[in-house]
């Protein structure tokens, strides 16, 4: 398994979905909209996020979300690897796409996914125009040693 929700993004949810119920509780016209909604966006927030799971197995990542299994995309014939910064409406995200097409788009603000770059170091070199400079600083300190690794 290398990849989880982060503790702090379960209570985030946690703590919508408290505010969503006090508003239900409330009982006052426009309250109880906002809780009605907060309530379902945390509970579906929720549900979702501690859903989430990645795994690797014989280089290959699998990704479960909460509408079924993603395509598997194969970390020899990585085509696109690249980690987007924070942005001012979105989180970090770790984007992989392979040579048969399959593509994935991992949260990484929301998942535990430190277990992962280790394998990813195992198929990208440090030279490899594959993987953005962002990603390769992340890589860095689990590259093997020469021929993978700088020499």
């Amino acid at each position: 398994m290398v990849g989880r929700p982060r503790v702090v993004a379960i209570a985030g949810w946690c703590v919508l979905l408290a505010i969503g119920v006090y508003g239900l509780v409330r009982w006052t016209g426009a309250v109880l909209v906002v809780g009605a909604l907060f309530a379902l966006l945390g509970m579906f927030g929720l549900i979702s996020t501690l859903w989430l799971r990645v795994w690797v197995s014989g280089g290959v990542l699998h990704y479960r979300t909460l509408r079924g299994y993603r395509p598997v995309v194969r970390l020899d014939r990585l085509t696109t690897a690249s980690l987007t910064p924070f942005g001012a409406d979105s989180g970090r995200q770790l984007r992989l796409a392979d040579a048969d097409g399959a593509s994935v788009q991992l949260d990484a603000t929301n998942m535990r996914i430190e277990r992962l770059y280790p394998m990813l170091a195992q198929y990208l070199r440090h030279d490899d125009d594959v993987a953005n400079d962002l990603l390769q600083r992340r890589m860095a300190r689990y590259r093997p040693d020469f021929p993978l690794g700088p020499s």
